[in-house]
Protein backbone atom coordinates (compact mmCIF):
# COMPACT_ATOMS: atom_id res chain seq x y z
CA UNK A 1 0.00 0.00 0.00
CA UNK A 2 1.40 3.41 -0.92
CA UNK A 3 1.48 5.88 1.98
CA UNK A 4 0.59 8.85 -0.24
CA UNK A 5 -2.57 7.11 -1.44
CA UNK A 6 -3.53 5.58 1.86
CA UNK A 7 -2.86 7.65 4.98
CA UNK A 8 -5.38 10.48 5.27
CA UNK A 9 -6.88 12.69 7.96
CA UNK A 10 -10.44 12.76 6.57
CA UNK A 11 -12.76 10.97 4.18
CA UNK A 12 -14.99 13.30 2.19
CA UNK A 13 -18.10 12.70 0.12
CA UNK A 14 -20.79 14.89 -1.43
CA UNK A 15 -22.19 16.83 1.53
CA UNK A 16 -20.29 14.96 4.24
CA UNK A 17 -16.86 14.59 5.80
CA UNK A 18 -15.56 12.09 8.36
CA UNK A 19 -12.51 12.19 10.60
CA UNK A 20 -11.30 9.94 13.39
CA UNK A 21 -10.52 11.69 16.68
CA UNK A 22 -8.13 10.17 19.23
CA UNK A 23 -9.05 10.10 22.91
CA UNK A 24 -7.42 8.81 26.04
CA UNK A 25 -8.81 8.42 29.53
CA UNK A 26 -7.54 10.71 32.26
CA UNK A 27 -7.61 9.75 35.97
CA UNK A 28 -11.04 11.37 36.49
CA UNK A 29 -12.48 8.85 34.01
CA UNK A 30 -13.25 11.48 31.39
CA UNK A 31 -11.67 11.31 27.98
CA UNK A 32 -9.13 13.80 26.70
CA UNK A 33 -9.11 14.56 22.98
CA UNK A 34 -5.69 14.10 21.36
CA UNK A 35 -6.64 15.30 17.86
CA UNK A 36 -7.05 13.54 14.55
CA UNK A 37 -5.96 9.93 14.10
CA UNK A 38 -4.66 9.39 10.56
CA UNK A 39 -6.14 6.31 8.87
CA UNK A 40 -6.11 4.41 5.62
CA UNK A 41 -9.29 4.69 3.54
CA UNK A 42 -9.91 2.13 0.82
CA UNK A 43 -12.95 1.81 -1.43
CA UNK A 44 -14.21 -1.46 -2.84
CA UNK A 45 -17.30 0.11 -4.45
CA UNK A 46 -18.29 3.68 -5.27
CA UNK A 47 -20.11 4.07 -1.94
CA UNK A 48 -18.38 1.40 0.22
CA UNK A 49 -15.33 2.28 2.27
CA UNK A 50 -13.12 0.56 4.82
CA UNK A 51 -11.18 2.67 7.29
CA UNK A 52 -8.10 0.95 8.68
CA UNK A 53 -6.97 2.48 11.98
CA UNK A 54 -3.99 1.87 14.24
CA UNK A 55 -5.13 0.62 17.66
CA UNK A 56 -2.92 2.56 20.07
CA UNK A 57 -2.38 1.40 23.67
CA UNK A 58 -4.30 3.46 26.22
CA UNK A 59 -6.42 5.16 23.57
CA UNK A 60 -9.81 4.90 21.99
CA UNK A 61 -11.38 6.99 19.25
CA UNK A 62 -14.57 8.63 18.13
CA UNK A 63 -15.87 9.28 14.66
CA UNK A 64 -16.65 12.88 13.74
CA UNK A 65 -19.06 13.16 10.83
CA UNK A 66 -20.08 16.57 9.51
CA UNK A 67 -23.08 16.21 7.21
CA UNK A 68 -25.41 18.53 5.36
CA UNK A 69 -28.92 18.77 6.76
CA UNK A 70 -30.45 16.60 3.99
CA UNK A 71 -28.26 13.60 4.86
CA UNK A 72 -29.07 10.98 7.48
CA UNK A 73 -26.25 9.20 9.32
CA UNK A 74 -27.12 5.76 10.71
CA UNK A 75 -24.71 4.07 13.14
CA UNK A 76 -25.08 0.28 13.12
CA UNK A 77 -22.73 -1.59 15.47
CA UNK A 78 -22.36 -5.29 14.68
CA UNK A 79 -23.26 -8.01 17.15
CA UNK A 80 -23.46 -6.88 20.77
CA UNK A 81 -21.51 -3.68 20.16
CA UNK A 82 -22.72 -0.30 21.35
CA UNK A 83 -21.87 3.22 20.29
CA UNK A 84 -22.63 6.47 22.09
CA UNK A 85 -23.99 8.81 19.42
CA UNK A 86 -24.50 12.56 19.80
CA UNK A 87 -25.79 14.91 17.13
CA UNK A 88 -25.26 18.68 17.23
CA UNK A 89 -26.87 21.04 14.72
CA UNK A 90 -24.36 23.66 13.60
CA UNK A 91 -25.17 27.31 12.80
CA UNK A 92 -24.64 26.56 9.10
CA UNK A 93 -27.50 24.04 9.17
CA UNK A 94 -25.07 21.15 8.89
CA UNK A 95 -24.81 18.65 11.71
CA UNK A 96 -21.93 17.13 13.63
CA UNK A 97 -22.41 13.50 14.60
CA UNK A 98 -20.11 12.12 17.27
CA UNK A 99 -20.03 8.31 17.50
CA UNK A 100 -17.80 6.77 20.17
CA UNK A 101 -17.47 3.17 21.30
CA UNK A 102 -19.36 2.65 24.55
CA UNK A 103 -16.36 0.78 25.97
CA UNK A 104 -13.04 2.57 25.38
CA UNK A 105 -10.97 -0.29 26.80
CA UNK A 106 -11.38 -2.90 24.07
CA UNK A 107 -15.12 -3.02 23.43
CA UNK A 108 -14.43 -1.42 20.07
CA UNK A 109 -13.68 -4.85 18.66
CA UNK A 110 -17.35 -5.72 19.10
CA UNK A 111 -18.84 -2.87 17.06
CA UNK A 112 -18.15 -4.05 13.55
CA UNK A 113 -14.38 -3.93 13.74
CA UNK A 114 -12.47 -6.77 12.14
CA UNK A 115 -8.77 -7.43 12.57
CA UNK A 116 -8.56 -10.11 9.87
CA UNK A 117 -8.15 -9.91 6.12
CA UNK A 118 -11.85 -9.90 5.24
CA UNK A 119 -13.81 -6.68 4.84
CA UNK A 120 -15.43 -5.55 8.10
CA UNK A 121 -19.21 -5.19 8.27
CA UNK A 122 -20.51 -1.62 7.86
CA UNK A 123 -20.50 0.44 11.04
CA UNK A 124 -22.30 3.43 9.58
CA UNK A 125 -24.36 4.41 6.58
CA UNK A 126 -24.91 7.88 5.15
CA UNK A 127 -28.22 8.25 3.33
CA UNK A 128 -29.31 10.95 0.89
CA UNK A 129 -33.07 10.40 1.00
CA UNK A 130 -33.54 6.73 0.05
CA UNK A 131 -30.18 6.58 -1.77
CA UNK A 132 -27.04 5.23 -0.13
CA UNK A 133 -24.31 7.91 -0.16
CA UNK A 134 -21.73 5.87 1.80
CA UNK A 135 -21.30 2.64 3.74
CA UNK A 136 -18.29 2.63 6.06
CA UNK A 137 -16.66 -0.21 7.98
CA UNK A 138 -13.69 -0.03 10.35
CA UNK A 139 -10.73 -2.35 10.80
CA UNK A 140 -8.29 -1.99 13.70
CA UNK A 141 -4.66 -3.06 13.34
CA UNK A 142 -1.84 -3.13 15.84
CA UNK A 143 0.62 -0.24 15.36
CA UNK A 144 3.16 -2.60 13.72
CA UNK A 145 0.55 -4.13 11.41
CA UNK A 146 -0.71 -0.62 10.50
CA UNK A 147 2.84 0.51 9.65
CA UNK A 148 3.37 -2.62 7.53
CA UNK A 149 0.01 -2.15 5.78
CA UNK A 150 0.48 1.56 5.01
CA UNK A 151 4.27 1.85 4.84
CA UNK A 152 4.05 4.92 7.11
CA UNK A 153 5.72 5.22 10.50
CA UNK A 154 3.16 6.23 13.13
CA UNK A 155 5.51 8.78 14.71
CA UNK A 156 5.69 10.57 11.34
CA UNK A 157 1.92 10.86 10.92
CA UNK A 158 1.01 11.94 14.44
CA UNK A 159 -0.01 8.49 15.64
CA UNK A 160 2.06 8.33 18.80
CA UNK A 161 0.07 8.51 22.04
CA UNK A 162 1.53 11.82 23.26
CA UNK A 163 1.35 13.82 20.03
CA UNK A 164 -1.37 16.38 19.30
CA UNK A 165 -0.78 19.01 16.68
CA UNK A 166 -4.14 20.79 16.82
CA UNK A 167 -5.66 19.48 13.58
CA UNK A 168 -9.15 20.84 12.99
CA UNK A 169 -12.26 18.83 12.24
CA UNK A 170 -12.80 18.46 8.49
CA UNK A 171 -14.66 21.38 6.96
CA UNK A 172 -13.32 23.89 9.50
CA UNK A 173 -10.90 26.65 8.56
CA UNK A 174 -8.24 28.17 10.79
CA UNK A 175 -8.80 31.83 11.61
Amino acid sequence: MNTNQCVVRSLDGEGWSLSVQRVTLVPSGHSANLGILPFCATSHERTAFTLTLPSLAGESFWLAIIAEERLKVVVEPAGEGRMNVTQIVLASGSKLIRAQPASPDGGIRFIGVDTGDQEPPPLLRILDGPALAARIGIRLLSPVAFENYTGAALDLIGGTPSVYEGWLLPGKQAD
